[in-house]
């Protein structure tokens, strides 16, 4: 029972003692900024400027600066604050701020290598400065150790010490003062001599805690500084065709390059635009850089870019968000029964494709009119103004293109509209004039799951009598963007 007793009050006084002392000591911590005949300005804690009652007001700091005097001259007081002066508050045209806030010495001007840091352990009268952080050089590497957790633990088992001491006197007296009243009383001098003995060998077990550790293990009372390798600085030159196709803005500057067609799996974005022009802006080599890129693509891409609907790039990272109804309707159709609807689970895999190229029909149609012009059609695919051709039903579109009576020019981009919704791309190549990025053969298999890659197609009037297509009779749209790139 007495021994309950003594831990009830030895918590209750250390609950006391780290609460309300830190906040009673925390009235030291003022700053009174004066200002001497001289102009300079200095800053002081105590009345007598070192260890005497300390300054808790303006109007201490007011009398303090006017009862120091230089050659008869008073002091002014300037400024009073907790902690350090709130200089949002103060003229930055006062002496004092220019005094206080100027630098002592010159920038330097290149710059360091790194900005060193100094924190600081806040406990009152316990001001702990910290070791600077080292750099080092090892087997040609730099690293950078930074000493501050170890030596903050060591700051703190020390203030700890310094608690459970000043807790073990107070115990002690306590245990002396129970002594004392007991009156003879041999039960309660029992208590008190316990309470003694407890206290005495609570002092001994804090003052000898960091030997005991010590000679347990040397690693508890040691701490290595945290050490970091330092990277140099490195410049990277922005690469605008690593961010993929998920905006509008700006034409790419990938260069063509002799790069023979990759030896991998997949195919990422930069893969696909190995083979664009530097210079976009020469329409008379729009046929000739078309060729080139679309013959590439058709040896390159089948089977090895991945069809995701609602799929996009972005970041150089396969996306699909191209809204949850666009992507409900995706998702029930054929080939997309493994998810159930799930739009969560189809965007997760769409993601886990990574760098691999991926995107819909107007993802690859756009990414075609990027690579060869550095324009993008698809705002405008169903505007019948722009459109070289529009028919109302594919019927009728393919009256006239089997009679012979439309110009379809080699890099045509066709829409077909509601309710198929379907982008195409004519090459004019014999038996590969349609390529196209879609939800049909080929198959492929990619991260456990079946997808469609780029389509092959050998004729337009093939295509365009389709089932889909043909029963639902969708409107057709017929653009040029390589023959009248500024309408785009």
């Amino acid at each position: 029972m007495g021994m309950n007793k003594t831990i009830k009050s030895l918590l209750i006084v250390l609950i006391v003692f780290i609460f309300a002392f830190p906040l009673a000591a925390e009235a030291i911590n003022y700053y009174c900024w004066c200002q001497r005949p001289d102009g300079v300005c200095e800053n002081h804690v105590h009345e007598d400027g070192t260890t005497g009652d300390p300054i808790v007001s303006q109007e201490q700091c007011n009398a303090y600066c006017y009862s120091r005097t230089t050659e008869g001259e008073h002091w002014q007081a300037k400024h009073f604050d907790d902690h350090w002066v709130d200089w949002k508050t103060v003229d930055k045209n006062d002496v004092c701020y220019e005094d206080v806030m100027a630098p002592t010495t010159e920038i330097p001007e290149t710059p360091v290598e790194f900005q060193q840091l100094q924190p600081r352990l806040q406990v009152p009268d316990f001001d702990i400065r910290f070791s600077d952080i080292q750099v080092t050089e090892e087997g040609g590497v730099k690293y950078i150790d930074v000493p501050w957790l170890a030596q903050y633990i060591a700051a703190v088992y020390q203030y700890m010490v310094g608690v459970a001491v000043i807790l073990a006197i107070v115990m002690i007296m306590y245990g002396g003062f129970r002594w004392i009243v007991a009156g003879g009383d041999a039960g309660k001098i029992g208590e008190a001599k316990k309470t003694i003995v407890q206290a005495v060998i609570g002092l001994a077990i804090a003052l000898g805690s960091y030997t005991i550790l010590s000679i347990i293990n040397p690693n508890l009372v040691m701490f290595s500084s945290f050490r970091l390798a330092l990277i140099d600085r490195q410049e990277y030159k922005f690469d605008s065709a690593s961010f993929g196709l998920a905006d509008d803005t700006g034409a790419y500057d990938d260069v063509i390059s002799d790069l023979p067609i990759p030896d991998t799996d997949f195919i990422s974005y930069k893969d696909m635009m190995q083979y664009c022009p530097s210079d976009k802006t020469d329409q008379s080599q729009y046929s000739s850089n078309y060729n080139t890129v679309i013959k590439y693509w058709m040896e390159a891409l089948p089977k090895k870019v991945v069809y995701v609907g609602g799929g996009f790039m972005k970041g150089g990272i396969c996306n699909a968000s191209n809204g949850d109804n666009y992507l409900v309707k995706k998702l029930a159709k054929k080939g997309y029964e493994e998810w159930n609807g799930d739009i969560v689970a189809y965007r997760a895999w769409a993601n886990s494709l990574g760098g691999t190229y991926c995107g819909d029909c107007l993802t690859f149609s756009r990414t075609i009119y990027r690579c060869i012009a550095g324009i993008n059609p698809l705002p405008k695919k169903t505007n019948k103004s722009v459109a070289k051709y529009y028919y109302e039903t594919s019927n009728a579109f393919l009256v006239d293109y089997q009679a012979g009576k439309l110009d379809i020019r080699p890099g045509s981009f066709i829409f077909i509209g509601k309710p198929c919704i379907h982008a195409i791309n004519y090459t004019g190549i014999p038996g590969a004039e349609i390529i196209e990025m879609g939800g049909g053969p080929p198959k492929i298999t990619i991260n456990d799951h079946r997808a469609n890659s780029v389509r092959v197609k050998d004729s337009l009037s093939k295509y365009l009598s389709m089932n889909w297509i043909k029963n639902a009779q969708c409107p057709i749209y017929v653009h040029e963007p390589l023959e009248n790139p500024e309408l785009y």
